[in-house]
């Protein structure tokens, strides 16, 4: 797959992808969760692209990316030696699903190894 660096070293993709099966599986924990606007965040992950892929860590952007976001959901791994978080921007929408404290890992988490830790804003 082709792709150009931005200046902090993440790669921009020519083409956005589809996202992987580990990374619908953790989109599809995160989201299980009872929050305001939620079921719009779950319907939006049928369409997700992904744009941006972080080169220190399985982090990705999708496609919607480049406006204002902030967290949503939050959420550890068992042993909390990883974080998973969910952004979405200023219209709802998924913007970044991040991986924190995972720096070296290859690729997210499980789903089945996370626990929900904080929900909203």
């Amino acid at each position: 797959m082709s792709h150009i660096s931005d200046p902090k070293g993440d790669r921009v993709l020519d083409v956005p992808r589809p996202l992987t099966p580990r990374e619908r599986d953790v989109l599809d924990a995160l989201l299980h969760v009872h929050l305001p606007g939620v079921e719009q965040l779950r319907d939006s992950v049928e369409s997700l692209l992904v744009h941006v892929e972080w080169d220190c860590c399985p982090s990705i952007q999708f496609v919607r990316a480049f406006r204002e976001h902030w967290p949503v959901v939050d959420a550890s791994t068992d042993d909390f030696s990883r974080d998973v978080i969910l952004f979405v921007d200023s219209d709802g929408a998924p913007y970044c699903l991040q991986l924190v404290f995972g720096e070296g890992d290859a690729e997210l988490p499980a789903a089945a190894s996370l626990t929900v830790n904080t929900v909203g804003p």
